[in-house]
């Protein structure tokens, strides 16, 4: 496992571990329509794949999600800890599939 970028920047080691190995993580696309919070949340590779796990109001919510992490990422990197809450949107590509993607709330 590989941690990427992280929120605090400087996650104690438990706080990593949780967000990282955690075996009660939801699906954020569970969320479709929610607003939360993150408090913490870690952007990691493991086996060959990159993960986002945010934990807020105490729950954890991962994804793997391309379209969810670009534009997470986008907004932390233009907002800093000044991002505040986000919505949680899901759409229906030209394909028929449907993805996850998040704005600010």
């Amino acid at each position: 496992m590989n941690i990427i970028k992280s929120f605090p920047e400087e996650l104690t080691k438990r706080d990593a571990y949780k967000l990282t190995e955690s075996q009660t993580t939801r699906k954020l696309i569970e969320l479709a329509g929610s607003i939360i919070e993150p408090e913490k949340w870690v952007l990691f590779e493991d086996e060959e794949k990159t993960v986002l796990t945010i934990e807020a109001d105490g729950e954890l919510y991962g994804t793997i999600s391309g379209t969810f992490i670009d534009a997470f990422i986008k907004a932390f990197d233009n907002l800093g800890s000044d991002m505040g809450p986000i919505r949680i949107v899901t759409g229906t590509s030209r394909a028929g599939r449907t993805y996850v993607t998040c704005e600010l709330a």
